[in-house]
């Protein structure tokens, strides 16, 4: 009984000693997908505000348009 609780320890700190622990450099690469997602919702914001600056001044236009005819 007393082998086997022996064994069953030494393999159990070895487990944890061999287990696969996250670094400091990896907890960092995990935090790069987070601002490549943020600059295209940049990106995508900024498209859509260009759109709707271009429509607002279209619908400006419009009526002067209308006056000329």
């Amino acid at each position: 009984m007393k082998k086997t609780f022996f064994i069953m320890a030494i393999s159990s700190l070895f487990l944890f000693a061999c287990a696969e622990k996250k670094t400091k450099t990896e907890k960092n690469t995990t935090a790069a997908p987070k601002v490549e997602n943020s600059t295209n919702e940049i990106n995508q914001i900024d498209s859509i505000t260009h759109q709707l600056e271009k429509a607002k001044d279209d619908i400006d236009k419009a009526p002067k348009k209308l006056m000329n005819y």
